[in-house]
């Protein structure tokens, strides 16, 4: 799945999924990408998580979380 397939699933199905995530940094992350009122870039997510977290490190995180949630839908 690509994070634009998973931008455009429903919200619900979306927090759904996003609420199954056991670490608690890329639950924060997906929250704050895909369940905040607007798209924000990965630069603002960072921001937003701190800790010196690169905004590409945010985006790769997310990838490879969106990539299980395919293959768990696939299972």
């Amino acid at each position: 799945m690509t994070i634009r397939a998973f931008r455009n699933l429903p919200w619900d199905v979306r927090q759904k999924m996003i609420q199954q995530v056991d670490d608690f940094l890329t639950r924060r992350i997906l929250e704050i990408a895909f369940l905040g009122d607007g798209r924000i870039s990965w630069a603002q997510v960072a921001c937003r998580i701190g800790g010196g977290n690169s905004p590409e490190s945010i985006r790769k995180r997310t990838v490879r979380m969106i990539k299980c949630f395919d293959q768990n839908v696939q299972a």
